[in-house]
C-alpha cells in the first residue's frame, strides 16, 4: 500500500449525513428529503463536500482496479452518478483561481498555496447533536447489508439512542450500536 493509498483510505466519510430539524431545513430553503429514522421531526441531508470525497474515492478505486485488472465491485451507474455530480458542481462553482505552471503539461497548480476552509470545523458542525445523523459510512467498498445499518451509531447521550437501540434489538441485532 502506498502513502497515497493510505491517505485516500483514511478519509473519514462519517459526517456525510446530517439530520437537522424540518424547521431548520425549511428555514435554509432545502427541498424535502428522506425522514430520519429515529425522529419524525428530522430529515436526512448529505453534505456535498463529503459526498464528493466519497465519489472521488470510488472513482479512484474503480480506476485502480481497472488498471490492475482487479475485479471492480463499484457499479458503473454509481461511477456515472459520481462523475456527473462532480461535473455539475465544478461547472456551478466555476473556481476561477489562476493556477501557475512551470511545465507545459500535467503540472498546473503544482506547489500552489491554497487558502482552505477549516475541514475539522465542518465535521464538528455536522456531528453536533443538533444535526448528528448517528451515521458511519464504514467501508465504501463493502456496503452494509441494509442501508439503515449506517444509522446505528447514536451515542448513549443522544436523545435518539433509545429509539435506535429498540429498532435494532427488535430485529435481532446484538451489537453495541454506539461504537
Amino acid at each position: 500500500m502506498t502513502h497515497s493509498d493510505e491517505m485516500w483510505d483514511n478519509i473519514n466519510l462519517d459526517a456525510m449525513v446530517i439530520a437537522p430539524t424540518i424547521e431548520w431545513a425549511q428555514d435554509m430553503g432545502l427541498t424535502d428529503s428522506w425522514d430520519f429514522p429515529w425522529d419524525p421531526k428530522r430529515k436526512i441531508y448529505f453534505l456535498k463536500v463529503i459526498h464528493q470525497l466519497h465519489c472521488l474515492k470510488n472513482i479512484r478505486r474503480a480506476v485502480k482496479q481497472l488498471m490492475s485488472k482487479e475485479e471492480n465491485n463499484v457499479k458503473f451507474a454509481h461511477i456515472e452518478h459520481c462523475l456527473d455530480t462532480l461535473r455539475q458542481d465544478l461547472m456551478c462553482k466555476a473556481d476561477d483561481t489562476p493556477m501557475p505552471s512551470l511545465e507545459l503539461v500535467n503540472a498546473a497548480g503544482e506547489g500552489q498555496v491554497l487558502k482552505c476552509k477549516n475541514f475539522d470545523k465542518l465535521i464538528a458542525w455536522a456531528k453536533h447533536p443538533d444535526r448528528d445523523a448517528c451515521y458511519k459510512r464504514g467501508n465504501d467498498y463493502e456496503p452494509p447489508l441494509h442501508s439503515i445499518d449506517r444509522y446505528a451509531f447514536c451515542p448513549p447521550s443522544s436523545e435518539h439512542f433509545p429509539i435506535m437501540s429498540q429498532y435494532f434489538m427488535d430485529r435481532g441485532y446484538s451489537v453495541n450500536f454506539s461504537e
